[in-house]
């Protein structure tokens, strides 16, 4: 009872410093900064603006790109960055963007499609500005995106994450993400291709084909293709895709996909039963043909896959990064 009663007798030290806060909160000097601070911060909040990239130029959205990622080492190519948004379903509708007077300084970028079966959001690309890193911009904009795909019928959010990126995890994580793949990439230069051992005696023909003639190769396909090599995908990309095709007689046995820009080996399947033929070999033999990038890479192989893995292995493709596929229901 005393300990109690001393705690509620007025204090003389703690009425002092209460007295000089107030003449420190109060005074004109104080409430003259306080007021310019206020000033200061209503200008700013005014000349932020979030919204979504509905209308937006996309030279705005590549320059936000660039300068959210210009101190990485690797150079942007504008054509290669545009073609590689369309091919992943870039929606402005349901993409975000922060401005500060007109700039734009944090951004996701998110695409549209089937996937699984389900009415899908993919994240295409995320990024800030460096000096506006720290002020929570790119999750009030997912958070923001999130609202608008609920209200559009969305049924999950995917993305993918590099395997040893443990901070980026945790924060996907934290906002309701989980994993629901393992994929692992391989690359190689282009010169270094070469050939395996084939059992002889089979004729098949290689040769360049329309880009709907692809369809006929998901029956090849040994594991659910990624959002970005999906079928949806491919054709959304076609114009800037290389297809080839493998037959024997007039059936198609085999089917590689290719983007001579910058290397990436889209698609590379043969049906089972014609495997270790050198069809494989001859479809990467012609699609490196005509590439202008000077590294081929083969990227998303789920990692309960061994097949594929094994067959790149022996023509010359090394490993890779790793990364997770991590899906948020909505």
């Amino acid at each position: 009872m005393e300990r109690v009663t001393n705690l509620l007798r007025p204090n003389p030290n703690r009425m002092l410093n209460k007295d000089l806060q107030n003449v420190f909160l109060f005074s004109p000097s104080a409430l003259c900064w306080r007021a310019v601070f206020l000033i200061v911060w209503i200008s700013y909040i005014q000349r932020m603006e979030i919204s979504n990239l509905t209308g937006v130029d996309i030279d705005v959205v590549l320059d936000g790109f660039e300068e959210a990622f210009r101190e990485y080492a690797v150079g942007f190519d504008r054509k290669e960055l545009e073609a590689m948004f369309v091919r992943r379903g870039y929606d402005p509708e349901v993409s975000f963007g922060a401005f500060d007077d007109g700039k734009l300084v944090a951004f996701t970028l998110t695409g549209r499609g089937i996937y699984g079966g389900r009415l899908t959001a993919y994240d295409c690309a995320t990024g800030t500005h460096p000096a506006y890193r720290g002020r929570h911009l790119a999750r009030n904009l997912f958070d923001q995106a999130v609202v608008r795909l609920r209200e559009l019928g969305f049924e999950q959010y995917v993305l993918e994450v590099l395997k040893d990126n443990d901070p980026a995890i945790e924060l996907y994580r934290n906002a309701g993400f989980c994993k629901t793949a393992d994929f692992d990439c391989f690359r190689m230069p282009v010169s270094g291709l070469r050939a395996v051992d084939k059992t002889p005696d089979l004729e098949f023909e290689v040769r360049g084909i329309l880009s709907d003639e692809v369809y006929a190769s998901e029956e090849f396909c040994d594991f659910l293709p990624s959002w970005q090599n999906s079928l949806e995908s491919l054709m959304r990309g076609s114009g800037g895709l290389d297809f080839w095709g493998a037959y024997v007689g007039r059936k198609m046995v085999g089917c590689c996909v290719y983007d001579p820009m910058t290397g990436d080996v889209a698609r590379l399947a043969v049906t089972p039963r014609l495997r270790r033929h050198g069809i494989a070999t001859e479809l990467l033999r012609a699609a490196l043909s005509r590439t202008v990038s000077p590294t081929a890479k083969v990227l998303n192989i789920d990692a309960t896959n061994k097949t594929l893995p094994l067959f790149l292995t022996a023509v010359g493709f090394g490993a890779g990064l790793s990364q997770f596929e991590m899906t948020k229901k909505l």
